[in-house]
């Protein structure tokens, strides 16, 4: 094909020149080529897509979906590293194609990819990589793959050419050209690169004309990290750059409970602002009633502690309850640590008015509960033999007594043996905490001289209390 004298051409050229239509640019980009395409953007996000039919389940799902598959994207770049084709040295991607879900099975896991024009020298890619820094987060060692087409097979009967969007030396995404029509190899380069220029306008326009905050997009990121949607850690690497995520070294995570919400005139998403505001560093979003905030760890510790304080003070102004995930720095870990954060709230609905719950507490820490989450796994025969024999005698007989050894104990050790400590926990007098202690070295043989043997006490009293809570709630 010649592009001088096309119609479809010169339709194209008119667009470039008349408007700053994304939708009527790709259109027509489509009638050039004669098959269907799809633009993504480096956020693995579906940015456009032609509306000529494209018989491929396989097409249909990458634009359904909205998105590339990570797990493809890892694949593709292990390949492109084994062929040589990117600097082994780097930690971000190359490109980012669809896949299908037939890509998924261990089956289809030799994907080839095929360099449009063969005849490239090794000197001439590696002096591609040099010197392009895009806003993305791209830099020049993806110029090899920006400027140079990339024939994908194996993904469905239909062959896809993958090349980037570039402007003014930065890529806004890629083109992905689905073999329908016409057969790749029939399209004139001149229409290939006048489609791109024509493409990487459009899509720039677009982006000006409806700009995207930075915080809509870091909620899609903060998202995408807790559905686990990332599996290769330099997908990761490469969506956390720009974001601020990549520059902290510690966070903690907070699940936020919607369900005792009062609003007060407070919609969710200005409360949402309104936590955000406390921390100096965070992120965070909106999922399944509850609010998710990303915190970084970031100043002194007493500044830590005084944004804990403010952020305990809200919550019990709105009557709202958090999970607190242990400290971590793997952001690839997240969805495990949003869990704990789940897991803690779930622990505090479990067992309250339970010796384990504080009254007052609205922040509930995973460290606090890592021991009791570990015992919640086990079945009552399994606690039960576990359990120093003395304490579960103990136990046995406050059930068929009605007497509180068992709940004595456990407050006598929770306060490192302070009497005082423990009748006011138990909201008795000290007096009949130190007749309980005496009576239970009389009846079941307690000896407290021995701090291992405590350890053995107090854990046993743990998993009997929880179970009986348990079974209570």
């Amino acid at each position: 094909m010649n592009i001088n004298g096309r119609p479809e051409t010169s339709q194209l050229l008119e667009t470039l020149l008349t408007t700053n239509s994304l939708a009527e640019a790709i259109e027509r980009s489509a009638n050039v080529l004669g098959n269907p395409l799809a633009i993504f953007d480096a956020s693995y996000q579906v940015v456009a897509s032609s509306k000529r039919s494209a018989p491929d389940e396989a097409w249909r799902e990458g634009i359904n979906r909205g998105r590339w598959n990570y797990e493809f994207v890892a694949r593709l770049n292990r390949i492109l590293a084994e062929r040589g084709e990117r600097d082994l040295g780097e930690q971000s991607p190359a490109i980012r194609p669809e896949r299908s879900s037939r890509s998924a099975s261990p089956d289809h896991s030799d994907h080839s990819v095929h360099s449009a024009h063969p005849d490239h020298s090794a000197n001439s890619n590696r002096t591609a990589r040099t010197g392009l820094t895009g806003h993305s987060g791209h830099s020049g060692r993806h110029n090899h793959l920006m400027r140079k087409p990339a024939i994908l097979t194996d993904l469905s009967e239909r062959r896809r050419r993958v090349e980037g969007l570039v402007l003014d030396d930065t890529l806004l995404g890629f083109v992905v050209i689905l073999e329908h029509e016409t057969r790749l190899e029939d399209v004139d380069e001149q229409d290939y690169q006048l489609v791109r220029k024509v493409l990487a306008k459009a899509v720039s326009m677009e982006r000006a004309a409806h700009f995207h905050s930075n915080a809509r997009s870091t909620e899609a990121l903060l998202l995408d990290i807790l559905g686990g949607r990332f599996s290769d850690r330099l997908l990761l690497m490469e969506r956390l750059r720009g974001s601020g995520m990549e520059e902290a070294k510690n966070f903690s995570l907070f699940t936020v409970s919607l369900s005792g919400y009062l609003p007060d005139n407070l919609r969710e998403e200005a409360l949402k602002k309104k936590l955000e505001s406390i921390f100096r560093l965070c992120w965070s979003v909106s999922e399944h009633n509850h609010i998710v905030i990303l915190a970084a760890h970031t100043g002194q510790p007493e500044q830590r502690a005084a944004a804990m304080q403010t952020f305990t003070s809200l919550l019990r102004q709105h009557q709202l309850l958090a999970g607190q995930s242990a400290v971590f720095s793997d952001l690839l870990q997240l969805p495990r640590h949003h869990r704990q954060a789940l897991r803690a709230l779930e622990i505090s609905r479990e067992l309250s008015g339970s010796p384990f719950i504080r009254p007052d507490s609205v922040i509930f820490p995973y460290e606090d509960y890592k021991i009791i989450d570990l015992i919640s796994g086990l079945g009552a025969e399994e606690l039960s033999g576990y359990c120093n024999s003395a304490v579960r005698s103990m136990f046995e007989h406050d059930r068929a007594q009605g007497t509180e050894y068992a709940r004595t104990l456990f407050h006598y050790l929770n306060s490192g043996r302070s009497i005082h400590t423990a009748a006011k926990g138990l909201y008795v007098h000290h007096n009949t905490v130190y007749y309980r202690l005496t009576k239970m070295k009389d009846l079941f043989g307690l000896d407290f001289s021995n701090e291992y043997q405590n350890m053995q006490y107090y854990l046993s009293c743990l998993m009997l209390l929880y179970f009986w809570e348990r079974h209570r709630a």
